[in-house]
């Protein structure tokens, strides 16, 4: 009840009001940020979807909905939404939960209103991934992470990353190509990762996959639903995406990465592959369970399997909130109330113990000491954003299920 308590008392700390410095871009309304204070400053944009699930929990109906506003007004003025509201961040998205957060807004508040406000920010949000994000295997259509960026600040971003990782890369790797994929690894959110290793150009990742899958189906029902003209077929789309996802990237019961330039499905075990459940494409509980027995840890799920040896961030031992809540929300979708209960237990547990240490949230955590994570790219600072909305999400499905 303590960490409870603590996020509904401070959210409005994380509110922003768009400030000219720090090379932001501005917004109409007040919108949260990931911290209450410290180093994330901007509206980041997969950050946000989970936030707003803790707003819509604690009923800040309002704050949500001037979340989801900013959102659209950054896709009306740019054709999709950038990373965040800055502009060196332009040059890139995030994962695409804009169509996921405008629907849990809408669940929570049943105000059909929202998406006549949204609707042609969400098409020109589909067009933008459909246009600029899209390959072809075998006939059949995917979706992949890219960037758009100058050759320059290509060759910038592989000089950074060597130095943020510490990764000893072979001096006849070409900067260019290096880099094109480090920002586009940006745009995956999960930078950097031995899920790609450097090659997320060569990969059709299952987590955004699935995801678009969910955002074909769903907006061509809305638009069917406010007689909306979109200018592809949707359904279609969906159709031929499940399609190769099938065919791709599914092996022995489980979804994963695809390297479509070996042709050859990843043999990275990691939180991605719950996508799938989560975003209705499968509802294997053997397959649920076969993954979380492979990640189970005593303080959360790891990133990825054991054997990373890169030590990357978004691998082991790091345990992060949002992956958390995507297969938390993946057993509920498949109606396995125990291991929703077991994965709930697990996250609240962690966030309370390291709470009861230093009486703050962080982004990320240790799964085998159960602490904030020492494994940082980057200075960690005090977090709220996608920690506090995973835990009010989970926190408040144990008490309504008297657990």
């Amino acid at each position: 009840m303590q960490v409870r308590n603590y996020i509904r008392n401070n959210w409005k700390k994380s509110v922003r009001i768009h400030n000219k410095m720090n090379n932001s871009i501005a917004v109409p309304f007040p919108y949260n940020s990931p911290c209450a204070e410290g180093l994330f400053d901007e509206l980041y944009y997969w950050d946000t979807y989970f936030l707003n699930r803790g707003l819509l929990k604690d009923q800040l109906f309002e704050q949500a909905k001037n979340n989801i506003l900013d959102i659209s007004y950054l896709i009306s003025k740019y054709g999709f939404m950038p990373n965040a509201n800055r502009l060196d961040m332009i040059n890139r998205s995030q994962p695409p939960f804009f169509i996921s957060m405008v629907i849990d807004y809408y669940n929570n508040t049943l105000d059909k209103s929202i998406f006549q406000s949204v609707i042609k920010s969400m098409n020109l949000e589909m067009e933008f991934w459909i246009k600029n994000r899209t390959v072809y295997i075998d006939n059949s259509l995917a979706f992949q992470y890219r960037s758009h960026a100058l050759d320059e600040h290509y060759i910038y971003m592989a000089k950074e990353y060597r130095e943020r990782v510490k990764k000893i890369i072979d001096e006849n790797e070409d900067d260019l190509i290096i880099g094109k994929n480090v920002l586009a690894e940006c745009e995956s959110g999960w930078d950097f990762s031995i899920r790609f290793n450097q090659r997320i150009l060569n990969y059709l990742p299952i987590d955004l996959n699935s995801m678009m899958y969910f955002n074909l189906t769903s907006l061509e029902q809305i638009n069917r639903h406010f007689d909306y003209q979109s200018n592809y077929d949707y359904k279609a789309i969906a159709f031929n995406l499940l399609k190769t996802l099938n065919n791709k990237c599914y092996k022995d019961g489980i979804y994963y990465d695809y390297d479509f330039v070996n042709n050859k499905i990843s043999s990275i075990i990691s939180m991605a592959s719950f996508y799938p459940f989560k975003f209705n494409i499968y509802n294997d509980k053997k397959a649920f369970n076969y993954l979380y027995n492979k990640l189970i840890h005593q303080y959360g799920l790891s990133t990825t399997e054991k054997e990373d040896e890169h030590n990357y961030q978004w691998g082991y031992p790091n345990m992060w909130p949002c992956l958390m809540l995507i297969a938390f929300d993946g057993a509920i979708n498949i109606k396995d109330d125990k291991k929703a209960i077991d994965i709930a237990k697990l996250y609240i547990n962690t966030v309370d113990k390291e709470f009861a240490r230093s009486n703050k949230l962080w982004e990320k955590y240790d799964v085998n000491i159960g602490t904030r994570s020492i494994l940082n790219e980057y200075s960690e600072t005090e977090m709220l954003g996608w920690t506090a909305g995973s835990y009010v999400a989970m926190y408040d499905y144990l008490k309504e299920s008297n657990q």
